[in-house]
């Protein structure tokens, strides 16, 4: 119990745990992220006049990886 591969095999475990939990909830709610960003396409909503336009994938995945990590803050 004293050794440090002990502690370092339990925390790798737990790391890799939350990076599954991580990568499932982004691939449960991307198609969400997804559909907003869609509908605020049609509606031109929150989008300058001019300037960079994203794709609607990349607008989905920036929303996704802006908000999903607020959920593992505790």
């Amino acid at each position: 119990m004293a050794n440090g591969r002990t502690y370092a095999g339990v925390a790798s475990r737990d790391r890799r745990g939350e990076q599954l939990e991580y990568r499932l909830i982004v691939a449960m709610t991307f198609p969400v992220f997804l559909g907003v960003a869609v509908a605020k396409s049609i509606l031109r909503i929150g989008r300058p006049a001019s300037g960079p336009r994203r794709s609607l994938i990349e607008e989905a995945r920036t929303a996704a990886n802006t908000t999903i990590p607020f959920a593992f803050m505790a």
